[in-house]
């Protein structure tokens, strides 16, 4: 039996790719890779979206969106690569007790 290759995304809240966060996010996407996974890392503040608007179509069942948004912007291919992934790291720096606007 062939042992499957674990996808794991970090995502980078942070408006400075180069700081405090990505450091840490490449850290750990450096410990899975050394135990096998396939790692990507995707920079909030370089995808151009609009964000939830609420409309649930994400929602509901059987629905052609399949769980995805129904907002087809560039955070959608993004979030289909969150779906096939097996882990989603989250990275934000906190700012007034809260993550990023972006991360949340």
């Amino acid at each position: 039996m062939e042992e499957k290759t674990l996808r794991a995304v970090f995502v980078n809240g942070s408006p400075r790719k180069n700081k405090n966060t990505a450091q840490m996010l490449e850290s750990a996407m450096r410990g899975a890779e050394s135990k096998g996974a396939e790692t990507e890392i995707v920079h909030l503040y370089d995808i151009p979206f609009t964000g939830c608007k609420s409309c649930f179509a994400c929602k509901l069942k059987n629905a052609k969106t399949n769980g995805l948004c129904a907002i087809r912007d560039a955070m959608r291919p993004v979030l289909e690569r969150f779906r096939m992934a097996d882990a989603i790291v989250l990275g934000s720096p906190v700012y007034y007790s809260y993550p990023t606007g972006a991360t949340s």
